[in-house]
């Protein structure tokens, strides 16, 4: 199961365009920037769209930088908020 969780994982990588709009945090989570797409990010942070579109999926640290899903980033948003109308 965890091989086809990678197969899935490096397909929407290879068969992606721009994925989806990304966001960049630094360690601390502050916002760094807000990207169109990966290939965006790609040009203005020279790391490999490949790379931002791995990190991104995975939700791990890369050289100090956390890239995140813009869709991700609006569900978390919302989650939150969800609870934060509960109390």
């Amino acid at each position: 199961t965890k091989q086809l969780v990678r197969e899935d994982i490096k397909s929407i990588i290879n068969n992606t365009k721009g994925l989806s709009a990304i966001v960049v945090y630094d360690t601390d989570f502050n916002q760094l920037g807000s990207y169109k797409s990966a290939n965006k990010a790609s040009k203005e942070l020279n790391i490999a769209d490949t790379t931002i579109k791995r990190y991104a999926v995975s939700k791990q640290l890369y050289k100090n930088y956390y890239f995140r899903l813009k869709f991700d980033d609006e569900i978390a948003e919302s989650k939150y908020l969800e609870e934060f109308m509960k109390c």
